[in-house]
């Protein structure tokens, strides 16, 4: 620590602390010269620590995109499938004009990309063989839509290709 010279002169008393502040903005040259020598040894850890941490960070958000898109169609044949159950349970519906119905809504929303999806209607009672046109009221139509996640995915690989969405939705027939 500095401690201030105090220098007597007969009446005059002059406090003198020693100061270092640069007299320019640049700084002695062993300083710089220090600077650009850990930089330099620093230039080849940052690109392995690039190499190490790049492909892991982009693997991250690939997965978090593919996840939430699985989420999105998800979502949207839930949506469908309710919609088009409501459809199939009032009298004067047919199993064909639900099946298509779903298979276009499925189409524009989710997109034209996707190639392979099942839909399937069953009713509760043995005698209407799964056919909404002879469902009575009061049987239970089942409508069941299901799309391999394989069929969905934006980015090209495995991830989560072994699974299949399903959404299935059961009302009363009206």
């Amino acid at each position: 620590m500095f401690q201030p010279v105090i220098l007597s002169t007969g009446e005059n008393i002059m406090l003198r602390i020693p100061c270092y502040a640069p007299t320019s903005s640049i700084p002695p040259e062993p300083l710089v010269s220090e600077f650009w020598r850990y930089q330099r040894n620093r230039r080849g850890a940052v690109a392995v620590e690039t190499a190490l941490v790049l492909p892991v960070f982009v693997m991250l958000i690939l997965g978090c995109i593919e996840f939430s898109r699985a989420l999105s169609v998800s979502e949207l044949l839930t949506t469908a499938t309710r919609e088009n159950c409501r459809r199939a349970v009032i009298d004067g519906s047919t199993s064909s004009s639900i099946i298509e119905t779903t298979r276009q809504q499925i189409l524009q929303t989710i997109g034209p990309s996707v190639s392979t999806f099942e839909i399937v209607i069953e009713v509760d009672r043995p005698e209407a063989q799964n056919l909404v046109e002879k469902a009575r009221p009061g049987d239970i139509v089942t409508l069941k839509v299901a799309i391999p996640v394989s069929h969905i995915q934006l980015t090209p690989g495995d991830f989560l290709s072994s699974i299949t969405l399903r959404s299935q939705c059961s009302m009363t027939h009206e």
